[in-house]
This record gives C-alpha cells, sequence and structure tokens, in this order.
C-alpha cells in the first residue's frame, strides 16, 4: 500500500506511480479524491436497438407488430399473451402486448416505477 506521504514525494518529483491495482479507470496522478475517481463511462449493452433508444429517451413509445415483434420478444424469452405486461430483462422498458383483428400486436414505452 502506498502511504499517503510517499504519494505526494513522488508526485512532485514528476514520477507518475505505477501500482498494478490501479489500472480499473481510476486516475493514480490525481492528488483530491483519487480513491473515488472513476473516469470511465458506463455505457450500458442492450439486445436491442429499440430498447435501447427507449430507455436512453431518444423514443417515448413504440409499436411493434408481427414477425418483428417476435423476434424482439424471442431475444428476451417472452412468450406472447395478449393483455399481459412484462419487462424487458433488467430494462426500463416494458412491453404491452395486444391481439386484435390484424394479428399480435405490442407496444413498447418505458415503465412508470422502477
Amino acid at each position: 500500500m502506498i502511504a499517503f506521504k510517499d504519494f505526494i514525494i513522488e508526485y512532485y518529483k514528476g514520477n507518475p506511480i505505477v501500482n498494478p491495482r490501479m489500472t480499473n479507470g481510476k486516475d493514480p496522478n490525481r492528488v483530491l479524491s483519487r480513491v473515488h475517481q472513476n473516469t470511465k463511462r458506463k455505457k450500458y449493452k442492450y439486445k436491442d436497438n429499440i430498447v435501447a433508444k427507449i430507455s436512453s429517451g431518444q423514443l417515448k413509445q413504440t409499436k411493434l407488430v408481427g414477425a418483428s415483434l417476435q423476434k424482439l420478444l424471442r431475444k428476451y424469452k417472452i412468450d406472447f399473451q395478449p393483455g399481459a405486461t412484462k419487462t424487458l430483462g433488467n430494462s426500463k422498458v416494458e412491453v404491452v402486448m395486444l391481439s386484435n383483428k390484424f394479428g399480435q400486436a405490442g407496444i413498447f414505452r418505458k415503465r412508470k416505477r422502477i
């Protein structure tokens, strides 16, 4: 473990501190609050582009019908049940499943409550 006194001495000498434990995106050359600083932004990967757009706020809601609906539901391992509302994985998006005379439809929107 590096003592703070050693850190200050090496920092003012101009030598960067090489610590193999600090390879997780934290800046070891930052003196103030260097323990809690994280320079990498978290980027979440969703299984489908529509879910990513709804959770980020680019889309309010969208409606899918037919094969595209079934394909998206298969990615999240959800069976179609008319009248049911299901959450897609661990995302902030829910799907309201409807059945009408034209076939199966699903309305994707952001969950009201998380």
